[in-house]
């Protein structure tokens, strides 16, 4: 999942960047609701898959450090960013719920556990793809498919 995962972040950050050089010509191609949903849809995929670990840190550190000012600033900026944590993370996982739901999927339920080690693993993507787009900007990782037993079996007797 990693090499496919990262192509996808540096595919998304490389458009971002490709877009940004020429903001207003982007704008005045699209219109400014699909530019504000362009902005917002593109950037978001990428910030919040670097952020994750921080998100998943961030209780701990408040817990372990307990100076709560110090860490937030006020009990307002704890409180709003609960809340926001505890929305977000459910609003994923309730739209997990859903499509297993109706889909009659229950074997799948424990995907619902899950979901906080695959995102920090999409995180580690995430940082991969920075990392390789700095470094390699033109390079891009390559994932097999379709390759099974026995395709690979019935290519070898020439088949």
């Amino acid at each position: 999942m990693t090499k496919q995962r990262t192509r996808w972040l540096k595919g998304w950050l490389q458009t971002i960047i490709t877009h940004s050089r020429h903001p207003s010509d982007l704008y005045n191609a699209i219109g400014f609701w699909r530019y504000i949903g362009f902005v917002v849809l593109m950037s978001n995929m990428i910030f919040s898959s670097l952020m994750h670990p921080f998100i998943i840190a961030l209780p701990f550190i408040v817990y372990f450090h307990l100076d709560f000012t110090i860490i937030m600033g006020s009990a307002l900026h704890i409180t709003i960013f609960s809340i926001s944590l505890v929305l977000g993370y459910g609003a994923a996982l309730i739209a997990n719920l859903q499509a297993i739901w109706s889909f009659k999927r229950w074997r799948l339920i424990w995907t619902l556990f899950s979901a906080p080690i695959y995102w920090l693993l999409i995180s580690t993507s995430a940082w991969l793809a920075i990392f390789d787009y700095i470094i390699r900007p033109f390079y891009w990782s390559k994932t097999e498919h379709g390759v099974s037993e026995d395709i690979t079996k019935n290519n070898k007797d020439g088949l």
